[in-house]
């Protein structure tokens, strides 16, 4: 099953925790910031973890439900794999360097100003 239709098909917190453990952060040549899974095969946009976890939260999660626990732990998740994805962007050579700086200006710019850290609730 592909990665992306796994998360799609994910309409709990506790399913999404379970996905974010797995995850691991990768950089391409061209600067493009991606997760993978590691039952499942494709890979996703870095910051489409925390779509889902903003959309699971907003749409299904009721104010007693338990699922508002697991929110915490994916935050602090995503949090680490955007620290391992920094990391690989400081240790990779200069041209995939520059790609990421670009890539990641444009998406701030495209996102309204709000950027990668606008999903992660900070």
């Amino acid at each position: 099953m592909d990665v992306q239709e796994a998360l799609l098909n994910t309409h709990t917190m506790q399913g999404l925790s379970a996905l974010t453990k797995k995850a691991e952060p990768h950089l391409s040549f061209l600067g493009c910031r991606y997760v993978t899974v590691k039952p499942f095969e494709g890979a996703l946009p870095l910051n489409q973890l925390g779509v889902q976890r903003d959309e699971i939260y907003f749409k299904y999660i009721t104010p007693k439900e338990s699922g508002k626990k697991y929110f915490n732990e994916i935050h602090s998740r995503l949090w680490k794999i955007y620290e391992l994805s920094d990391k690989q962007a400081n240790t990779c050579n200069w041209i995939t360097y520059i790609f990421t700086m670009v890539r990641d200006t444009l998406t701030i710019y495209c996102e309204g100003g709000k950027g990668r850290r606008f999903w992660i609730g900070i």
